[in-house]
């Protein structure tokens, strides 16, 4: 069936920039953009691939318009423990960044899938200078301030200048225990990309999290509210044991409505951008972070000053202040607090094509208000 696309409406403020190309009868649910600064989740189209075959096996090493291996592929492929080692166990990111391998492959800037081959094939055999050897920047833990949580932000590969590297590590510690980026990195596929890679950012969205392959990428700039926002996605997909209605990953629910049920799968979405937004408010630590971010706040108010008056409403009732200098919660008492207050918040009337969060979502979890996507004026 061929889309049906409506034109970006005109933009009038930056608070308001509602750029969006929308289908309203597809299979599948066309990516959408609703807020300036805000970000969202995205499913990507399968990447390109070049078979290749090594010791009998054939790989699918995926490779960009020009038959390239992008820097960024190879950084997944390391982290994909699950595979490569050839008596089938699970490989250690630590074990093989502690020392660099005694066959090294040093690479240019245009990598053929051929020049990789033996290494896409075991990752623990062989190192790729800059990628996976002892001195490595990518995965680098500079920026990180809990010896705790050091096991697990080595697993997490970031693309971006020694200062973008600091800013995501930084504020992952702050923002999440150890706990959570145990659960963040059990499968070996978080990746962080502090980037101005444009491909799959739209207008002016600030980041994306792909929970196809767990890429995470945070446009050039952007505050560390959007590195809480997007990771606090990714953890709400991964962390198997949330079971609460607003706090727990509406992604796979949202990608089976979206094939026969387009209104369920608007309001699906929206409580996913929602209650990530919300639990992003509660988590950042300090709240200054947030930087000027109006997020999905933006759809909320008539100007910049008037949703993040907002937030800051909702960052007092879900932490106890909005003190630019204190600290957020995080852990259970982040997840707790989401839980009990959304109802109660702003973020929680956020709309996606015209379907509020809270639109039936009060009804159906023992509420009474019921409240129609507030559009802005």
């Amino acid at each position: 069936m061929a889309m049906k696309k409506k034109t970006a409406c005109r933009k009038k403020t930056t608070s308001e920039n509602k750029c969006a190309s929308r289908s309203k009868k597809t299979k599948t649910e066309s990516r959408q953009w609703i807020i300036a600064d805000g970000g969202s989740w995205v499913e990507k189209k399968a990447p390109k691939t070049k078979k290749i075959v090594v010791d009998g096996k054939t790989y699918d090493i995926p490779v960009d318009k020009d038959g390239f291996v992008s820097e960024s592929s190879l950084i997944m492929r390391f982290a994909q423990v699950d595979d490569g080692d050839r008596d089938d166990r699970t490989r250690s990111v630590n074990r093989d960044l502690d020392k660099t391998a005694s066959k090294t492959l040093k690479l240019g800037d245009k990598i053929r899938p051929e020049e990789i081959a033996a290494w896409w094939a075991h990752p623990n055999e062989s190192d790729i200078i800059g990628i996976d050897d002892e001195n490595t920047q990518v995965f680098t833990t500079e920026g990180a301030t809990r010896k705790s949580s050091l096991p697990y932000q080595r697993k997490i590969g970031i693309v971006g200048t020694p200062s973008e590297r600091r800013q995501v590590r930084k504020a992952l510690d702050e923002c999440f225990t150890a706990g959570e980026l145990k659960k963040l990195t059990a499968d070996g596929s978080v990746y962080v990309f502090a980037s101005d890679e444009r491909k799959n950012l739209s207008g002016n969205a600030s980041g994306y999290y792909s929970p196809s392959d767990g890429m995470i990428v945070i446009r050039k700039g952007a505050t560390s509210g959007t590195i809480v926002h997007e990771t606090v996605h990714r953890l709400r997909h991964k962390d198997t044991g949330r079971t609460g209605k607003f706090t727990s990953s509406k992604v796979n629910e949202h990608a089976r409505a979206a094939k026969d049920n387009p209104e369920r799968a608007h309001y699906l979405r929206a409580v996913e951008e929602a209650g990530t937004e919300c639990e992003t408010v509660a988590r950042m630590s300090p709240f200054s972070m947030n930087g000027k971010r109006t997020s999905y706040y933006g759809a909320l108010a008539r100007d910049p000053d008037g949703a993040r008056k907002l937030m800051a409403e909702d960052r007092k009732l879900l932490v106890g202040n909005a003190d630019p200098d204190k600290k957020g919660l995080k852990g259970k008492k982040a997840v707790s607090s989401v839980e009990k207050n959304f109802t109660k918040t702003h973020i929680s009337s956020y709309g996606y094509g015209g379907e509020a969060a809270n639109k039936y979502g009060f009804a159906e979890h023992g509420c009474v208000k019921k409240t129609k996507a507030r559009k802005r004026n």
